[in-house]
């Protein structure tokens, strides 16, 4: 560049330099220098884009992509980086916007699939995720975002088989994926298969690293239909303990406590605990809660005992 100041390409090949070496301040220097000398040039603005990105600059990498794309309507790189980017901004319609002008040049586009099923999932339109799930299925047999969402969707839309046999499908791919053998669970369960109900949840709170209170929550329920309410408890209170934002865990913990205990202290200390953390969470349960509090002291009023 001593030797040659105005070679725009061999600066252009330096801006990138730059960008590897995590250099953004200097990038940024260059492919302005590069925008100034030649303003129809889309592939600076990106690169400018990536600059302001490394730097933590997120309105002017935003602005840099839509002059990009605003130069190259084809330029796939820049669109999937502003639907990225919008997304994380939860501007649904932009993001959309460009998704959809990204999958036109691209049906493939692997990142911005997952962006479209994503947001089609979150909005319960789990018939429309199918044909994009499956062509992504089509391209990578080994990709298991396509697995775990095609048997999401199938689960949702009540196709118990077809979302077995993603959820088999990803459990022997992926010995991490614990949430494969939750499904299974709940699968099971749907069918009133309690044997493999309980083995599936129990693979998975084995497997799991996280919060784990679903599987638990759902051992509960297995075992309560079997007619082992100590061992519902016991899991209702595993649930809780997990994850102490799961409402319907603390109250299905009182209530079958309420019914399997003489001692109504026990179910009464659970409503309480409802009611100080979760009274506005659901008003049909809460106004459960409420009566259940109200007879219990009522009762131990009338024994002349006290609920200390």
């Amino acid at each position: 560049m001593e030797k040659d100041s105005l070679n725009l390409v061999l600066k252009y090949q330096l801006g990138k330099l730059y960008i590897i070496t995590r250099n953004p301040k200097k990038a940024i220097s260059t492919f302005k220098y590069l925008i100034k000398n030649d303003t129809l040039n889309a592939n600076y603005s990106y690169h400018l884009g990536l600059s302001y990105a490394i730097n933590g600059q997120r309105d002017p990498m935003i602005n840099s992509f839509i002059d990009t794309y605003e130069k190259d309507t084809l330029h796939l790189k820049a669109i999937a980086r502003l639907a990225k980017s919008f997304q994380k901004l939860k501007d649904k319609d932009s993001t959309q916007l460009f998704v959809d002008k990204g999958l036109a040049i691209n049906k493939n586009h692997k990142d911005l699939n997952r962006l479209k099923i994503n947001q089609l999932y979150k909005d319960k339109k789990y018939k429309e995720t199918l044909p994009l799930l499956l062509n992504l299925d089509s391209i990578d047999k080994k990709d298991t975002y396509s697995m775990t969402m095609l048997g999401k969707a199938y689960y949702n839309l009540d196709s118990l088989e077809k979302a077995k046999k993603y959820f088999k499908k990803l459990s022997i791919k992926d010995s991490e994926a614990f949430k494969a053998n939750t499904y299974l669970g709940h699968i099971a369960y749907k069918e009133k298969d309690y044997m493999a109900a309980r083995i599936n949840y129990m693979i998975a709170t084995f497997k799991g690293k996280i919060k784990r209170d679903e599987e638990y929550y759902g051992l509960a329920s297995v075992h309560f239909e079997i007619k082992k309410p100590k061992q519902a408890i016991k899991y209702f209170e595993l649930a809780y303990k997990e994850n102490r934002q799961n409402y319907r865990a603390l109250y299905q913990l009182a209530k079958i406590s309420d019914d399997y205990y003489k001692d109504k202290k026990i179910a009464y200390k659970h409503y309480v605990k409802y009611i100080e953390n979760f009274y506005d969470t659901d008003e049909g349960i809460s106004a459960f809660v409420r009566r259940r509090i109200k007879d219990i002291k009522k009762d131990y009023f009338l024994r002349g005992e006290s609920l200390e």
